[in-house]
């Protein structure tokens, strides 16, 4: 057999290249480390003071969610339902801040946390199957069809006409099956953060000691996440529903975050506030005085120019976002008014270099 050598020459080249690319990723590491910042008291600070209180908060709001749709499912209630809805936008709300926590225990083997309580958009015709008939197993691969966006389409109604829902959960078995698969899959979600809660306890001591420049180290896999969950926010969240993402011609409000409830809006700044929470290395609902990856860079040389860059980049696109309402329904703007949402999309879009290139650059990662 001929071997072509230009292939022996890209493919050495390529090794080569991949050679260097790792090792100036260590020393650039190694660089960031020599500056004497304690990155393992950055890391217990996140362990101790934001992601696992953040897990705490999720957890305590999927158990009143279990509990508050039990009490519907039993009995139907005006006062039942509007706390079951209540319910869930504040379990939807705790999910934002853990929603970036897709590695150690958030990574299972029947998928990431996001995946298990985050994913959208609902997959309602598989949804409508199992309910039909009677299969509250939730023994399959479509995380699409369960989580916290399955519970909101089955508890609002888009047109925020009650009977419609009412009627969902009549006494037919129909009716019954519907209760039993709202039941099943609040109650799949209150136990995985039952045990993410757990694993994450005993997982602390591994997150914070896993503190040097090798591969995997835990500074470098939560800045990675970091920057993962961004990118969902950006692409998955706006993105795609603004009709913004390749192969797509016109806006695809259907495909929003939180379609039936229309808190897409909402869920929004709050995933946003989170990924700000995280930069700064802010408690949630605390102010940016805390240790965070803002102070790592500061710590570095060039450090200064590149985190006042980046932090007015953030505030900037924090600024864009608040300009949106509440009660805005995202699925309504992004055909009606296009261009307020194509403006926060450009913000995010210019602050994603300072991210993924300037700060992970300077930190080695």
């Amino acid at each position: 057999m001929k071997i072509n050598p230009f292939h022996l020459f890209t493919r050495g080249a390529f090794f080569l290249s991949l050679s260097f690319f790792l090792t100036s990723c260590v020393e650039e590491n190694t660089k960031a480390m020599d500056q004497g910042f304690d990155r393992t008291a950055l890391l217990e600070h996140y362990a101790d003071n934001i992601i696992i209180p953040n897990i705490e908060d999720l957890q305590e709001e999927l158990v009143a969610l279990e509990a508050a749709a039990f009490a519907y499912t039993d009995d139907k209630s005006s006062a039942n339902y509007e706390d079951l809805q209540a319910q869930w936008k504040k379990a939807m709300i705790a999910y934002q801040y853990v929603s970036a926590f897709n590695f150690g225990p958030g990574q299972t083997s029947s998928g990431t946390l996001s995946q298990r309580l985050g994913a959208f958009p609902v997959d309602t015709e598989a949804l409508e199957n199992y309910v039909s008939t009677g299969d509250i197993s939730l023994d399959n691969p479509n995380h699409n069809t369960r989580g916290l966006l399955a519970v909101e389409y089955l508890i609002f109604d888009k047109g925020k006409i009650y009977a419609n829902i009412f009627n969902d959960f009549d006494y037919t078995t129909e009716g019954y099956n519907r209760r039993d698969y709202l039941n099943a899959v609040c109650s799949d979600m209150r136990q995985f953060a039952d045990e993410l809660l757990s694993e994450w306890l005993i997982y602390r001591d591994e997150f914070v000691s896993n503190n040097g420049n090798q591969a995997g180290n835990s500074v470098s896999v939560l800045f990675n996440h970091i920057i993962d969950n961004y990118e969902h926010l950006k692409y998955d969240k706006i993105g795609t529903p603004l009709g913004n993402q390749p192969g797509q011609t016109q806006p695809e409000p259907e495909l929003t975050e939180a379609y039936y409830s229309g808190t897409s809006v909402e869920m929004i700044k709050e995933n946003f506030s989170f990924i700000m929470d995280l930069y700064f290395g802010s408690k949630k609902g605390g102010n940016y005085l805390d240790t965070g990856f803002d102070d790592y860079v500061l710590a570095l040389p060039g450090g200064d120019q590149v985190n006042y860059d980046t932090e007015n980049q953030i505030m900037s696109t924090s600024t864009a976002i608040s300009k949106l309402y509440n009660f805005d329904h995202l699925s309504d703007l992004v055909t009606d008014n296009p261009q307020d949402v194509q403006k926060i999309y450009i913000e995010m879009q210019a602050l994603t270099p300072f991210l993924k290139d300037d700060v992970a650059s300077l930190l080695g990662i």
